[in-house]
């Protein structure tokens, strides 16, 4: 405690101005959230004997228990705010606790259905919950989550609280230790995006309101019209270099598959997002279909004979268009090959069906 005669001006100065300094500190252990998505009711604590939601354990001089008077703060409560920093998703968890009251340990588990609930309706806490213990006890903290990680699309909290109340000395009162249940009023409220199945469960789905950008691969492939030719293409999400195992994919025509067959009669572009299993997107192959013919007039039978734009092998700066039988594409174009055919049965060094000067692909 410190006592003065006259005000002290006591105020953070800019090391430079002098000037009161009030902005968060970039190495602040939880800086602000760039973009705020939403900021959830609050979850308000309640203790697990008796309900209580405003504090009903007082104390005297010397920790000596003594009745409440009127008008007790409530015991504390948590609001989530999930937003965006440097276009990562997180879920910040801002807890508080009654003047005087600190909490020491706490439990909380994020989870889609799987609870159980002792014969007092009060969930069961297992050992996939997670626990921090707050030393120093902690009047307010915070975790900072990252959506990612939660489970998908939404899910349900719940949250467990030991708290503690201290003396000016900063020691524990004896016989404080409370358990602390957070309690949702709008439980039961149709239609209320927190409602779950208990007053000790909050429902929250991410909002996911600002889209990192995604970065946009292009590619192409080629459809040519010619009788006897198939004039369908398969193209393929490109998953290359990307993070995880498991990838779900969204296409332009509304396949979900990581290739499709198309077959179209003019130059298309086709789109395909590929995202992590219930995560956000990481790459979008944008694939352009060119469709013409690759009939070359020779004679009487204009149709038996193709373009290709040959890359003689080992020579590539001397690109040369030549018109051959159409039986004749195996030995420069390796796709045209029956499968199992010999691989060596002609020339892989780039060349094309199509005219060079037409040929997206070249």
């Amino acid at each position: 405690m410190m006592v003065g005669c006259t005000p002290e001006g006591v105020a953070p100065k800019d090391s430079q101005s002098g000037d009161p300094s009030l902005a968060g500190a970039a190495g602040d252990p939880h800086p602000a959230l760039d973009t705020t998505c939403q900021i959830s009711d609050t979850l308000w604590l309640a203790r697990e004997d008796n309900g209580s939601l405003t504090v009903d354990k007082c104390y005297g001089f010397g920790g000596v228990p003594v009745t409440c008077g009127p008008d007790q703060p409530r015991w504390g409560g948590l609001v989530m705010t999930e937003g965006y920093m440097n276009n990562i998703n997180y879920v910040d968890c801002n807890f508080w606790m009654a003047p005087g009251w600190y909490c020491d340990f706490n439990n909380w588990q994020f989870g889609v259905g799987g609870f159980t609930f002792d014969q007092n309706g009060i969930p069961v806490v297992t050992n996939d919950w997670s626990n921090l213990v707050v030393n120093p006890v902690q009047n307010k903290w915070q975790l900072r989550l990252m959506v990612e990680n939660l489970p998908m699309p939404s899910f349900d909290l719940a949250l467990r609280v030991n708290a503690v109340r201290l003396n000016l000395f900063g020691a524990v009162t004896p016989g404080s230790s409370t358990v602390l249940w957070g309690k949702n009023a709008n439980w039961n409220v149709t239609g209320h995006p927190a409602a779950s199945t208990s007053p000790w469960l909050m429902h929250f789905s991410p909002a996911r309101c600002l889209t990192p950008s995604t970065p946009v691969v292009p590619s192409c492939a080629s459809v040519w019209t010619l009788p006897g030719l198939n004039s369908c293409a398969t193209i393929s999400a490109n998953t290359a270099g990307l993070t995880g195992s498991s990838f779900s994919y969204s296409w332009s025509t509304g396949a979900t598959t990581q290739s499709i067959s198309v077959c179209p009669t003019t130059t298309t572009t086709y789109r395909v997002t590929i995202s992590s299993v219930g995560g956000a997107p990481q790459r979008i192959n944008e694939i352009t279909v060119q469709a013409a013919s690759a009939a070359c007039a020779n004679g009487n039978n204009p149709n038996s004979k193709v373009w290709v734009c040959h890359v003689p092998p080992g020579n590539p700066a001397n690109v040369q268009e030549i018109c051959i039988n159409a039986s004749a594409l195996p030995a420069h174009v390796a796709r045209f090959r029956a499968p199992g055919s010999n691989p060596h049965q002609g020339h892989d060094s780039g060349c094309e069906i199509g005219r060079c000067g037409v040929n997206l692909c070249l």
